[in-house]
């Protein structure tokens, strides 16, 4: 009688919540927010948990009815895990229990609305379980009629769909697909400088908009190097020794930047199929460099939904940046209050005495700490699809 009529009111509490976040999830992706992602997959979320909600509404339903009747009806009592419904309810609400924690346990920072949310998950969870535990060793589950099996079999799979889809199919096949074209022609001379054309072509060739954290060009000038010399393995050291950015280092000095623009704007974007050309000009001395590198700095994300503001930030100490930040759309109202607040932030370095390059980084908005150990590259959401990309080409400059 004690399990009967508690279980009864954690079968409403599982029906009411998972109504709750469904709707909420549907309000906030079809109003804009500018906060969540409108293109999540509204019919396999939303739908799957207004179902669950269903089925654990007749579980209450079903255990109340029973409950009622306790003192009017004669003979044995059935038990909670003795209803097709609160079996199929509580299997179905598995797969939606364990999101919170997948989303938290990444997480650095844990405040006390991620604490509230984690132990109320946890309390059902341990509930679900102990209805499934006792069904299974009672041997429940013979007496099941066809549909219901049928409902207890799909509920769960589709959850575990969900699950896949979001986590592996669309990451992979969703990646920012753009080619790089870049060029350098001499267009004219005069007197010991060149006069030189650069060109760069932006062609997206994949089957997703994609949305521009940062898309730069810089024009550097730097030494011939000798003829052909074998580096050495403690300068191939140096060239790789930053995982993200693309660094040359070779016997050529490097002898500074001779130019700097944009190719798209901090929150622009390219549509499947767009092509986007950009050309300039500018002066070279012929004295001052003996070659020219032409790259392409790119910091790209799948579209979800418009990004938001870009405002500037204050870089880390170091080498002369210039940094922007802007919030990032999330999948759901539960990573919304889970997901603390993830933010890109991009930095263009250009140090004195080094080659330029861009790099974006994730940040947790909800983190305290301030300064370089605030950033978590990649741990924000894995449900971002970013890509960084660094093309370049040279030009030998003639000295006559």
């Amino acid at each position: 009688m004690t399990i009967l009529m508690w279980l009864r009111w954690v079968f409403l509490f599982d029906a009411i919540a998972f109504a709750a976040t469904g709707l909420l999830d549907i309000a906030l992706q079809t109003i804009p927010s500018g906060l969540v992602d409108a293109s999540a997959p509204v019919v396999i979320t939303c739908v799957l948990r207004l179902a669950v909600a269903a089925v654990n509404g007749r579980a209450f339903l079903d255990t109340h009815r029973e409950a009622g009747q306790w003192h009017r009806r004669p003979g044995p009592r059935r038990r909670p895990w003795e209803f097709p419904s609160v079996i199929a309810g509580q299997a179905s609400a598995v797969p939606i229990l364990i999101v919170p924690f997948a989303i938290e346990i990444p997480s650095l920072a844990h405040n006390a609305g991620d604490i509230v949310v984690l132990v109320i998950a946890a309390l059902l969870l341990a509930a679900a379980l102990f209805v499934l535990g006792n069904a299974f060793l009672t041997h429940t589950e013979v007496a099941l009629n066809r549909p219901w099996k049928v409902v207890i079999a799909l509920l769960p799979f589709f959850g575990v769909f969900q699950f896949w889809y979001l986590t592996f199919h669309k990451p992979v096949h969703e990646l920012p697909r753009v080619n790089v074209l870049a060029g350098l022609e001499q267009v004219g001379r005069d007197g010991g400088g060149t006069r030189m054309r650069g060109t760069v072509t932006l062609d997206n060739i994949g089957t997703a908009t994609v949305d521009v954290f940062g898309a730069l060009y810089t024009v550097t000038g730097h030494g011939s190097g000798g003829t052909g010399a074998t580096l050495k393995p403690d300068v191939v050291r140096s060239a790789l020794k930053k995982p993200w950015k693309v660094a040359w280092q070779e016997p050529g000095d490097y002898r500074g930047l001779l130019k700097v623009g944009r190719l798209i704007r901090p929150g622009g974007h390219l549509t499947p199929g767009q092509k986007l050309v950009t050309s300039f000009a500018f002066d070279a001395g012929n004295d001052a460099q003996e070659k020219l590198r032409l790259t392409v700095h790119l910091s790209l994300l799948t579209h979800t939904t418009d990004l938001g503001e870009f405002t500037r930030c204050h870089p880390d100490p170091g080498p002369r940046k210039v940094c922007y930040s802007t919030p990032l759309p999330v999948q759901s109202w539960l990573r919304l209050v889970l997901g603390d607040k993830p933010n890109a932030r991009t930095y263009f370095t250009f140090p004195a005495h080094g080659v330029p390059y861009l790099r974006t980084t994730f940040v947790y908005g909800d983190r305290k700490e301030k300064g370089p150990s605030a950033e978590q590259a990649g741990r924000v959401d894995p449900f971002v699809r970013s890509r960084g990309a660094t093309s370049s080409v040279e030009y030998r400059l003639s000295p006559r």
